[in-house]
């Protein structure tokens, strides 16, 4: 949740319309229990897991709008975490933050396969906490043995 609340990006809320934090309806509850977090109100909109939507997305600069079909998908990393693929005329994408699947998990989402084939997803956007320098190799789910 870093940077929800940071001073540029309220400015942007207090003079546009148009910015919306999508996300899942827990994140839109966890979000919106902790007071600081409050002005985000009128601008979170909850799309529900596995239900594609279409959004409307407009440049504020031209007024030129495009539709594309955003589908949020499970990450298992915590309460509310999703990946959201996003499906428009410029192709498909997938962004995450920290996700946590099983082996197998990402072949049973359904929405991830156009029949029985993989969608041909042209990005992959990852936002990763292990995406620092001081991360060697990413933890296992695997829970290690203590010593008494």
């Amino acid at each position: 949740m870093k940077g929800l609340k940071g001073p540029l990006l309220k400015r942007k809320l207090k003079f546009s319309l148009t910015v919306k934090l999508y996300c899942s309806p827990v994140t839109k509850e966890l979000l919106l229990s902790n007071p600081k977090y409050g002005f985000w109100k009128e601008h979170i909109v909850a799309l529900e897991v596995d239900n594609p939507t279409q959004i409307s997305l407009v440049d504020e600069m031209t007024g030129e709008a495009e539709d594309v079909v955003v589908t949020l998908l499970p990450a298992g990393h915590c309460p509310g975490s999703v990946m959201f693929l996003i499906e428009g005329n410029q192709g498909t994408v997938l962004y995450t933050g920290d996700f946590r699947l099983a082996r197998g998990e990402a072949a049973r989402m359904e929405h991830l396969h156009s029949g029985c084939r993989v969608k041909d997803i042209q990005s992959v956007y990852l936002d990763s906490t292990f995406y620092d320098p001081n991360f060697f190799q990413i933890p296992s789910r695997v829970s290690r043995p203590t010593t008494p």
